[in-house]
């Protein structure tokens, strides 16, 4: 199991099938919690939790169903949320990287319009020349 990323009120987790499963694998059951409770939930190998607290580990295992029904819970997995902190700093240091898409996106726009207009231009120019 491995963290495929983290935000301050959700984990999302992804892992690989067994090697050896007894049968199709119909789903996967997660099991996690933070130290005081306990939840299970059924879902395909790459999930999102959402709801959890900022700045909290939480640990947890999951186990694969088949026809056959569930095997074994894997090992602990520990995994942390961002804490406000850092998701701010997150932001922050995405913040040149959109900015700096957007203008090149702008740019693009407006080189394409210039393109169009002056191929309209050109048109027109051979048409009045025609004309006369």
């Amino acid at each position: 199991m491995h963290q495929v990323s983290r935000m301050v009120d959700s984990i999302t987790l992804s892992w690989s099938q067994p090697d050896q499963p007894n049968g199709v694998i119909l789903d996967y059951e997660l099991q996690y919690y933070e130290k005081v409770s306990r939840r299970d939930m059924s879902f395909t190998n790459t999930v999102t939790v959402p709801n959890l607290k900022a700045g909290t580990i939480y640990v947890f295992q999951v186990r694969a169903r088949t026809v056959a029904g569930y095997g074994r819970y894997s090992g602990k997995m520990y995994f942390q949320t961002m804490t406000e902190a850092e998701y701010q700093t997150s932001i922050q240091e995405k913040l040149p990287l959109i900015i700096g898409s957007s203008a090149a996106g702008l740019v693009f726009l407006i080189a394409l319009v210039v393109i169009i207009l002056g191929s309209f231009g050109k048109k027109k120019q051979e048409r009045f020349k025609q004309v006369s």
